[in-house]
């Protein structure tokens, strides 16, 4: 909401008392924090379901790819149900949960609970519920039923939100080089919201790149819950007129992009339009050495200090019944999520 929204209901509410515009600036302040971090943990989980799905399943048996198939469509449907974790003991810092106080569960922990790992979840939430996931590389029962679901703990990694500002990580993803880049990037208002399908209708306004049939004028659906009248930057993956537009559900045209004021990236570290366009149009290593070029703060040191560096270690090879008990257990859970539909 504007400010000068908020300053205008605070003075109709609170009739001149110092305390209540206080406290009714506090409460606007906190709601908005709130919506831009929904909207932040949901634009990295699509990047990071994007990167997924375009990995090689060769080396994966039969059972496994269904399984890892399963659960990308599960993550593709937590994410839009847009209900993640909340921070309510680190209010001077971000920090990752394994599951918060109401119950909530961060992606890889939901993802494991619908694979059959409830005693996993529980046991990390109560003895390492703030670590990041690469830290939990050395619980044996994590890279087993990982290995087991056609995973592995550095793409379980890439899951889990960077709990920092805007990173060279977020933008330019942290899956190296081969990470797929923007064929081009569309320029779009916001014009309206719906909360509860987790998106937001806009406008394109400009067009840079390869996008396909897209013009100017078109209105289109992003992902994301986004204040009316914002900008943003939108990285179309595949053109819209190729019919891999789309990855498994995975809409290039609805990924929710990056938000830019008076034509510059939104945030402490500014980066112009055109300079965050051609970033989006490169490949990860060129993508992440133009943002440093600009301003240091964007080097590889930035990522040390968000905890978006990969991470790695080996498990034993899953046997086939691992996996066919994970893909019993997903089996289950979205049968009894049609059941309670009814």
């Amino acid at each position: 909401m504007p400010k000068a929204c908020i300053g205008l209901i605070s003075a109709m509410i609170c009739a001149g008392h110092a305390d209540c515009s206080r406290r009714v600036m506090t409460i606007a302040t906190d709601a908005e924090r709130v919506r831009r971090e929904e909207s932040r943990v949901a634009a990295h989980i699509a990047r990071a379901e994007l990167a997924a799905r375009a990995r090689s399943v060769r080396g994966l048996d039969r059972t496994r790819r269904i399984v890892r198939g399963l659960l990308l469509d599960e993550l593709r449907a937590y994410r839009r149900r847009g209900v993640f974790p909340k921070n309510r003991d680190f209010r001077d810092r971000m920090m990752p949960y394994f599951v918060d106080d109401d119950g909530t569960r961060c992606a890889v922990a939901h993802l494991l609970e619908v694979g059959g790992a409830t005693a996993l979840v529980a046991r990390i939430a109560s003895e390492r519920n703030n670590a990041f996931v690469r830290e939990l590389a050395d619980e044996p029962e994590l890279l087993a039923w990982l290995e087991a679901a056609g995973s592995s703990v550095e793409e379980a990694a890439r899951i889990q939100p960077s709990y920092c500002d805007v990173n060279a990580a977020s933008i330019c993803s942290s899956e190296g080089a081969s990470a797929p880049r923007a064929s081009g990037v569309l320029e779009v208002t916001v014009l309206g919201s719906d909360r509860s399908s987790q998106s937001s209708a806009t406008r394109v306004d400009a067009v840079y790149g390869d996008v396909g049939t897209i013009a100017v004028g078109t209105n289109l659906t992003t992902s994301g819950v986004h204040p009316t009248g914002t900008k943003r930057l939108v990285p179309l993956y595949a053109p819209e007129s190729s019919s891999a537009v789309a990855r498994d559900g995975v809409s290039a045209a609805t990924l929710p992009g990056f938000e830019i004021r008076d034509d510059q990236l939104a945030g402490d570290h500014a980066v112009s339009k055109t300079d965050l366009t051609e970033a989006l149009r490169s490949n990860s290593a060129d993508c992440k050495a133009r943002l440093a070029a600009i301003d240091p703060w964007w080097s590889e040191r930035s990522e040390r200090l968000c905890g978006e560096q990969g991470c790695s270690a080996a498990a034993a090879a899953p046997s086939e019944a691992a996996s066919a008990q994970i893909l019993v257990a997903i089996v289950g859970y979205l049968g009894m999520r049609r059941m309670t539909r009814r």
